[in-house]
């Protein structure tokens, strides 16, 4: 069997990307290790959708069951405890009506696997692992993909979205450059008495960043709490009573009384990067390709855009060169740099913010408080968070239809 792309990957980049590859006429393979049902996933995590995501799952129909399942962020606070700094930032100042979307995991999985599986043109390998990759440096020669089922297939381009210990990455012999916080981030979602009328709160405790984000339900947040790795594993041990009264006590109550806790996960934090984002027939994107922390809930939005730019890459180039290396190069030169921006500005405020020494806190506090008087600033950054601005593929653009 043969195809235009083979996606290694069934996450959410990897479905989109098969998706968005498929809708402008490329043959897709998708291989995906599970055969989990929609829905079915317990990943207990949420993301916080840019817009130039929601206009990628636009182009692919699934964003008005999407939102609708969203709880939007009309403003957010970010405050500094130690330093005693605040910023309040509105969607109202760029004349959005929010700054992104709050999605959880199983709501954008399950939209996503019922896109793929009425998509034209995208065939669901799965349960399949890959065990092995065959490739040559001739652009008009094909990949050649063997399973541990014993089947194979052949494809122009492989695109690697296999997750951050990505099995294909380790397969071509490509080690990221890796980075660990000794941090988990502590996920959850928590129903408080009150409603978080469209305001996401952060705070930069002494412990680590503690960020409360609203979802459809008036009373319902995703909790995202980063910690050092043995108070995270306490934490996580904890019974929902006094789970939920760490936070209250963590958060002053500001969301009110803690009603109800969902099953809770901590995961280990990283920051890693490849040096090179391709191989012979062969290019990564996502967290195969780039890893951040957290702090500003970038990484699905990064994936995505990783995503959309390969395939208009592609889409542009003559099919006999879908694989060549000036091609592929193209995607790692547009992509690469704007990854490795983030990485490092999420890096750098993870260590401002978690420094105790009294210069630095007493700097960051002003820091806060200065941007908030200057609302030119303000603009600036909220656009760029929200997708309104950089140098984004077309779908991703506004009026992208």
């Amino acid at each position: 069997m043969s195809y235009d792309l083979a996606v290694v990957g069934g996450g959410l980049v990897g479905m989109t990307c098969a998706a968005l590859g498929a809708r402008v006429g490329f043959s897709v393979a998708l291989l995906e290790a599970t055969a989990a049902a929609p829905g079915s996933d317990p990943d207990p995590r949420a993301y916080a959708i840019t817009h130039a995501s929601a206009r990628i799952f636009s182009a692919l129909g699934i964003w008005p069951e999407v939102a609708a399942a969203s709880g939007p962020v009309e403003t957010m606070r970010i405050e500094d405890v130690a330093g005693r700094g605040h910023i309040d930032f509105a969607a109202a100042l760029v004349g959005e009506p929010a700054l992104c979307h709050i999605v959880p995991h199983r709501v954008l999985h399950a939209a996503l696997m019922a896109r793929v599986a009425t998509q034209s043109g995208v065939v669901w390998w799965r349960p399949e692992t890959v065990t092995g990759l065959d490739a040559t440096q001739d652009p008009a020669a094909p990949c050649r993909l063997r399973c541990a089922s014993g089947r194979s297939l052949a494809a122009r381009v492989v695109i690697g979205a296999d997750g951050a210990r990505s099995p294909l990455r380790a397969l071509l012999g490509l080690v990221p450059q890796v980075k660990a916080y000794d941090q988990r981030a502590l996920v959850a979602t928590i129903r408080c008495a009150r409603p978080h009328l469209g305001c996401a709160r952060q705070w930069f405790l002494a412990t680590g960043p503690l960020a409360v984000l609203p979802l459809a339900a008036p009373g319902d947040y995703a909790l995202v709490w980063s910690l050092a790795t043995a108070a995270a594993e306490r934490l996580e041990a904890l019974a929902d009573v006094p789970f939920a009264a760490a936070i209250e006590q963590a958060t002053a109550s500001a969301c009110g009384h803690i009603e109800a806790v969902t099953a809770r996960r901590a995961y280990p934090l990283v920051s890693q990067h490849l040096t090179s984002y391709l191989g012979n027939g062969v290019a990564f994107i996502g967290d195969a390709a780039h890893v951040i922390h957290p702090l500003a809930g970038q990484g699905l939005n990064l994936g995505l855009l990783d995503a959309a730019t390969l395939i208009e890459v592609l889409q542009q180039a003559p099919r006999g060169q879908l694989g060549a290396r000036a091609t592929l190069r193209r995607y790692e030169r547009w992509r690469k740099g704007e990854n490795r921006l983030m990485q490092l500005a999420m890096d750098g405020l993870h260590h401002l913010f978690t420094s105790t020494r009294m210069p630095l806190i007493a700097a960051r506090g002003a820091g806060l408080d200065a941007v908030a008087a200057l609302a030119p600033v303000q603009r600036l950054l909220i656009r760029r968070a929200m997708g309104l601005a950089g140098d984004l593929p077309a779908v991703a653009r506004a009026g992208n239809g």
